[in-house]
């Protein structure tokens, strides 16, 4: 066996986090070199860094005789991690490759397509932006609720109340109970529009949100 010195060229000096082996066995660092004993001949040297900050690399075919200094030229290229934004909506942004460290931004457009929707209907994401420290492969999935579009109008004489929540706009397949609130001197009619088969005088009027739809309230004039 011989003794034989490699010289980390990146950036012309010695990086101190680096280890440098030959054929996958460590070299001991001193004064500058990566110092081993090897059986002459023709080996791969490969260099990695502390904590992944850098990728690994190798060179192949270096021939070590006795008592040579080798100088092995590394590529210093930054490690780095894949980020993926999986959503089916949204035109999601922030996705790609991020040096090891950085903070990833991504980011979906909710509602979506837009916040009147398209046709009564809209799309709302779980989350609409975040930040990631990149210190692995790392994936995004954003879930997205389908929203309809309830309109309640109402004849002169009375209003509409609807529970458990406000419209215009409902998660799909919620339930809802709309009720019809006569002014003074009015009585409720009848409800048209996207009303189930029956339930015309019903009240509340029980509406399942499962497309968008449309209610009108009619009320008359009493006397007494």
């Amino acid at each position: 066996p011989v003794v034989f010195a490699v010289q980390d060229a990146v950036d012309g000096h010695i990086l101190g986090d680096a280890t440098v082996a030959i054929q996958g066995i460590p070299t001991v660092l001193e004064q500058g070199y990566y110092v081993g004993v090897m059986p002459q001949g023709t080996y791969n040297v490969s260099c990695s860094y502390a904590a992944g900050a850098y990728k690994p690399q190798q060179r192949t075919g270096v021939t070590l005789t006795a008592g040579s200094v080798v100088e092995v030229n590394f590529l210093l290229s930054p490690e780095t991690y894949l980020l993926t934004v999986q959503s089916d909506y949204g035109n999601a942004l922030g996705a790609g490759e991020y040096v090891r460290g950085a903070v990833a931004q991504w980011s979906v457009t909710t509602p979506w397509p837009s916040q009147a929707g398209e046709n009564g209907t809209r799309r709302v994401a779980s989350a609409d932006a975040g930040t990631l420290a990149m210190t692995q492969d790392a994936t995004i999935t954003v879930n997205w609720t389908v929203q309809h579009k309830l309109a309640v109008t109402s004849s002169a004489g009375g209003h509409v109340t609807v529970a458990p929540n406000t419209p215009p706009w409902f998660a799909e397949d919620t339930q809802l109970g709309l009720t019809p609130v006569p002014d003074t001197g009015y009585a409720f009619t009848e409800w048209t529009g996207d009303v189930p088969t029956g339930q015309e005088n019903a009240i509340p009027l029980v509406l399942g949100m499962d497309a968008p739809k449309t209610v009108q309230a009619a009320f008359h004039s009493v006397s007494y």
